[in-house]
């Protein structure tokens, strides 16, 4: 059976995975000011970020519609006997739903697949579902690969500032300023059950990279780490340290490396650092 795996934009995999897997991307909507973007289509990861360093409005985001994602549907059904749609957690985003409601017509022939995940932690599980559909995994067998390593992953976030936070409503202005004065970089990370969770407060630069490693050194021990993702919004020289610190203390296998999307940018903010292992 032939199988096509579609996705969302927010997982960030970087271009040359999607050419070489024929991978499906409905693209989430990017509100800048009075002007609406589709992700990675009108409005590149570049664009955005300019765009967020020379304002102060917060960036507004949006679910791809339901017509979207039934003629990636459609469109996938017409080569393939049938197609697997990966998203976003359905904690963050209705993005599941809005497959899910696209797939009724297509009964028997659609999976969905909640990564309970955002950015390069849903970028590594296509990556997995993908090898599998090469091997020939049947969908059940598939399910449950993902299942498996979705329980195991973690993805943790450091933030350079808690700006958009507040400005988004999450945290409250006194600690905003209470974080800027001591200097705190905040950590969080996405739980089990898709949720993102602050985990630690970092009272320097150079903590947050410490707890980041060592969170990685806790999870394989004296092993070698397999693939991991890293990615960075509008900050390469911060993800340089934080690479330079990985492959000299835990040497993994693979590093896949992207850039933070709008999407999850906006809520991160310019200058975060995120690992998926």
């Amino acid at each position: 059976m032939r199988i096509r795996i579609l996705v969302d934009s927010t997982c960030d995999l970087p271009q040359e995975f999607v050419q070489k897997w024929n991978i499906g991307v409905a693209p989430l909507f990017v509100q800048l000011g009075k002007d609406s973007y589709q992700d990675g289509l009108d409005l590149s990861v570049d664009e955005f970020y300019r765009w967020c360093r020379t304002h102060t409005e917060l960036p507004k985001t949006a679910q791809p519609s339901v017509g979207i994602c039934e003629k990636l549907i459609r469109d996938s059904l017409d080569e393939y006997d049938h197609v697997l749609c990966m998203t976003i957690s359905s904690s963050l985003s209705g993005t599941l739903q809005a497959f899910r409601i696209a797939s009724e017509a297509y009964e028997g022939r659609v999976t969905l697949f909640d990564t309970l995940s955002g950015s390069l932690g849903f970028a590594l599980l296509i990556l997995h579902a993908a090898e599998l559909v090469e091997k020939e995994f049947s969908i059940p067998e598939i399910l449950l690969e993902l299942q498996n390593y979705r329980q195991q992953l973690k993805v943790m976030v450091a933030l350079d500032t808690l700006e958009y936070a507040v400005k988004g409503g999450r945290v409250s202005r006194l600690s905003y300023f209470a974080a800027n004065m001591l200097s705190i970089k905040p950590i969080v990370h996405v739980d089990y059950d898709g949720y993102v969770k602050v985990i630690e407060k970092a009272r320097s630069e150079s903590r947050a990279l410490r707890y980041l490693v060592n969170a990685m050194k806790e999870k394989y021990g004296s092993a070698r780490p397999p693939r991991i993702g890293i990615a960075h919004g509008d900050s390469e020289e911060r993800m340089q340290a934080l690479v330079q610190m990985i492959r000299e203390e835990l040497n993994p296998t693979e590093i896949i490396y992207s850039q933070i999307g709008p999407v999850i940018g906006t809520y991160a903010a310019p200058g975060a650092l995120l690992i998926a292992f």
